[in-house]
């Protein structure tokens, strides 16, 4: 199992970290600033292009699944925008008991107009700009319905997280990320036929609780990969 690569010190990635205090309430944000951020990188894509503003809000250690795991990064440097960018509306959004991480899912239409969905991880850098560590999609047959209005969640800020050791399957890339305080989590992983299976959960004050399950079979194309 390989983790994440530290943001800032914001993000801690072993899963025997010291288990801290945490604080009564969120300290940074709301959900509603990480929706603008979305909308933001939206209208950045359309104006821009789309591997532009893809670049331009992605975090050092960012990752995609276009379908394997690649550093966005590298994989995006020099690469040409599609003609079109995608379209993408964020349906929920968690956040974080500190509000300096959070998990972003919704629907996508693609560039050829067929329905998508996306998952993403957000982070606050040092400067307080939110970016994006991990992003990835999925075409579908048919639209995936969305609330109304957007559905937001914030994890308890009561009792000490603890952060469960997560095995890979033989032959699995997995990794598994966590907020700073621990209160948000994150796993991703791709299976040698290129399937992966994004998860994210959140602290309820007593135990994690799956908010985020995304499976992607191997042949599946679309948004991210």
């Amino acid at each position: 199992m390989r983790a994440f690569l530290p943001l800032a010190a914001l993000i801690l990635l072993v899963a025997c970290a010291a288990r801290p205090e945490r604080p009564a309430r969120p300290l940074t944000a709301s959900p509603g600033e990480v929706v603008a951020a979305e909308v933001a990188l939206g209208r950045l894509a359309r104006a821009k292009g789309q591997f532009t503003a893809l670049r331009e809000t992605a975090a050092r250690e960012a990752e995609l699944f276009v379908p394997n795991r690649v550093q966005a990064l590298a994989w995006l440097n020099d690469r040409p925008d599609p003609p079109k960018a995608e379209r993408w509306q964020v349906g929920r959004v968690y956040l974080s008991c500190d509000g300096r991480t959070a998990a972003t899912t919704g629907s996508t239409t693609l560039a050829d107009g067929a329905p998508g969905m996306f998952t993403a991880i957000w982070a606050k850098d040092e400067g307080g700009r939110w970016v994006w560590l991990l992003a990835h999609g999925q075409r579908l047959g048919q639209p995936r319905p969305l609330p109304d209005p957007i559905e937001s969640r914030i994890a308890a800020c009561i009792g000490k997280p603890n952060a469960p050791l997560t095995a890979p399957m033989e032959d699995e890339d997995l990794k598994v990320g966590f907020s700073r305080d621990q209160s948000l989590r994150f796993a991703s992983a791709v299976r040698p036929d290129r399937s992966r299976r994004i998860e994210v959960s959140i602290w309820t004050g007593d135990r994690f609780e799956t908010v985020i399950l995304d499976e992607v079979a191997g042949s599946a194309a679309g948004a991210g990969g």
